[in-house]
């Protein structure tokens, strides 16, 4: 958690069928669709979540920690031309988000547990990763 970027408030909220509907409309008056969507419009995301070999994200989420960090690698679309390495970090009740492009043998590395070589990247976020 040293590297500095904005911090922001993410609330969630629980909404009706007919207030999805009604905020869709709004909204899809209002702001651009993503570019990436699919021809209805929508994305779909697979998360793949790092933790210890002790839990210890997890652990840390159910004992209420509120300083702490969550790694994952993400997928768009099921398909790996686009591969991000996210970590989720929260102070107290805020929230940043850092993410970084990374290719898909990156990614069967991390995902194999092997962290070599990341130490000596330029990106901030994997050098984190393996505590650097």
């Amino acid at each position: 958690m040293s590297i500095s970027v904005p911090l922001r408030h993410e609330l969630k909220y629980f909404i009706s069928p007919m207030e999805y509907q009604v905020l869709s409309r709004v909204l899809d008056k209002t702001l651009q669709r993503d570019p990436n969507g699919d021809e209805n419009n929508e994305y779909h995301i697979r998360s793949l979540y790092f933790d210890t070999f002790f839990n210890d994200a997890l652990i840390d989420k159910l004992d209420g920690v509120k300083n702490r960090d969550k790694y994952r690698i993400r997928i768009y679309n099921y398909s790996d031309r686009f591969i991000r390495m996210e970590c989720k970090t929260k102070v107290g009740s805020m929230i940043s988000k850092r993410s970084t492009a990374i290719p898909r043998l990156l990614a069967e590395q991390l995902i194999a547990g092997d962290p070599t070589g990341l130490e000596r990247t330029r990106s901030g976020l994997l050098r984190m990763y393996t505590g650097k």
